[in-house]
């Protein structure tokens, strides 16, 4: 299971802030992002960015990328 992290309640009074530690998966992000061959072979600077990405040892991959943000929506 990832490790969550609860942060708080966010700005501006919207709910609580928790952060997820998705480390453990880079390496299936990663495999994921490099199935969308369309984006990855464009000529747009996201395009660029995504073959690099895809091209990053996992580790480094899940550095950058191993983390997810979250804000509950606050119910009324």
């Amino acid at each position: 299971m990832a490790r969550v992290e609860h942060l708080g309640y966010a700005d501006s009074g919207h709910g609580k802030a928790s952060r997820i530690d998705v480390r453990r998966y880079a390496g299936r992000k990663q495999r994921a992002l490099a199935a969308h061959h369309s984006q990855i072979s464009g000529n747009g600077r996201l395009s660029a960015v995504a073959r690099v990405l895809v091209r990053l040892p996992a580790p480094v991959f899940g550095l950058l990328l191993g983390r997810k943000w979250y804000v509950e929506a606050k119910t009324r």
